[in-house]
């Protein structure tokens, strides 16, 4: 647990793992790949569109490497093409929204299951008819299939022994016979995960008393301002902060514990004693 950081926060981002922050990575973005970071390789006879795939698979290996499963990465703003966000492994994974994002619903991860049962597939005369049929779960081509729900399977098996015990059988319909002929105790697990960002921030979000995060920097002089955006990455006297802006810092998230071990909390003053003091200085 992080003792620097509000408990409702640490509680939800670092259970098991670290906290990251990674800002600009622009995923797909022609632009701040040519004019900001890497123009030489665009040159006259490059593929453009096989260059920027490139690029956007080293940014994901090269936070891939070191955030994993267990940590949660905090993205300060501009995204670019939220696929690649879908390939961190990240277990935990939130967005301060910067000037190039639009829509906080876009970002945000959307997740649900749901149990489908085999039999109305089942009188299909291809199994390419049922899994299209299964294809459109939710009307998401994105969602995946898998056999689960044993003890589902188990009740109805059941039901349907008991049916055929105390009918005869030219009474059970077609439909029915069908079902217990054949195979009628599977069932489908239809699921669906965007791995989008678990939270997202539409603003500026303290996160101490001393550590601001932001998309642009914020001039304010009583907490670590980390941020994004300035891709010049000019220095800010006014106030402390921290650029994570991907090119910055070598396209490799910053880990808060490693920044609070090695003093970046340590001349930062505490709001309210700042203020007592500056009141006593006035008397």
């Amino acid at each position: 647990m992080y003792k620097h950081i509000y408990d409702t926060l640490a509680k939800h981002w670092c259970t098991n793992g670290s906290i990251y922050f990674y800002s600009d990575p622009h995923f797909g973005d022609l632009d701040s790949y040519k004019y900001f970071r890497f123009p030489e390789l665009f040159t006259a006879d490059c593929d453009i569109a096989e260059t920027i795939k490139a690029l956007d698979k080293m940014q994901v290996d090269s936070i891939n490497k070191v955030c994993t499963k267990n940590d949660c990465l905090v993205i300060l703003g501009d995204v670019g093409n939220i696929d690649c966000v879908k390939k961190l492994k990240a277990g935990y994974k939130v967005l301060i929204m910067g000037n190039h994002d639009a829509g906080a619903s876009n970002y945000k991860r959307k997740c649900y299951k749901q149990d489908i049962d085999c039999a109305p597939y089942q009188t299909k005369s291809s199994n390419d008819i049922w899994f299209e049929a299964l294809k459109l779960f939710n009307g998401n081509e994105e969602a995946q299939y898998d056999y689960v729900c044993k003890e589902k399977a188990l009740v109805r098996k059941r039901a349907l022994e008991d049916l055929r015990k105390n009918l005869d059988f030219e009474e059970l319909s077609r439909a029915t016979y069908y079902d217990a002929a054949h195979s009628p105790f599977e069932f489908w697990e239809a699921f669906y995960d965007n791995k989008l960002f678990n939270e997202v921030y539409e603003g500026p979000l303290f996160i101490s008393d001393r550590i601001l995060l932001s998309h642009e920097p914020i001039e304010y002089p009583f907490a670590l301002n980390i941020h994004g955006h300035d891709h010049s990455n000019r220095e800010l006297t006014t106030s402390p902060h921290l650029n994570v802006c991907a090119e910055h810092i070598g396209y490799t998230p910053v880990c808060l514990s490693t920044l609070i071990k090695n003093g970046a909390l340590k001349d930062i003053s505490n709001i309210h004693r700042n203020c007592i003091e500056v009141a006593r200085a006035k008397k």
